[in-house]
């Protein structure tokens, strides 16, 4: 299979970390789209099961979110949580329940005292681990009108 990456300006890969750490004890989730490979927006969302094991969100603020994705004319690109005690490896609960291959996993652990993010792409219930290239924000043209 062709590498796939997925590109996270550093913004949005800190504004990630951040969201899953204000979350803890319990998993923070949300999503992230874009263009392409290209991350350009994050869109948190609450973990309502409360759990430090699982996440839940109800389908009411999943397609709000993809709403405001599509209105930015991004597509989704992946569903990010973390593990607040263990390692950023797909649970079998997580496996069971991502539902689109086309969409990647992203899993920010807190196991170590560093956070630890991978990405996956889940085929058939089995996790392909993916890059995630943390790249530099887009600047701005100076050219470009206020």
């Amino acid at each position: 299979m062709k590498e796939t990456r997925l590109l996270v300006p550093a913004s949005i890969h800190q504004q990630m970390i951040d969201h899953c750490r204000d979350s803890l004890p319990f998993e923070g989730c949300g999503l992230l789209s874009g263009v392409g490979r290209y991350v350009r927006h994050l869109w948190p969302l609450l973990n309502e099961a409360r759990s430090d094991k699982r996440f839940f969100v109800s389908e009411k603020y999943v397609e709000a979110a993809i709403q405001k994705a599509v209105e930015q004319k991004d597509d989704i690109l992946a569903i990010y949580h973390s593990h607040p005690t263990t390692s950023a490896k797909p649970s079998s609960y997580d496996l069971l329940q991502h539902a689109d291959a086309k969409v990647y996993m992203i899993i920010v652990s807190f196991k170590n005292s560093a956070p630890d993010v991978k990405g996956y792409r889940i085929i058939n219930r089995q996790p392909n681990s993916i890059p995630v290239h943390v790249v530099e924000d887009e600047k701005p043209s100076p050219f470009d009108s206020k």
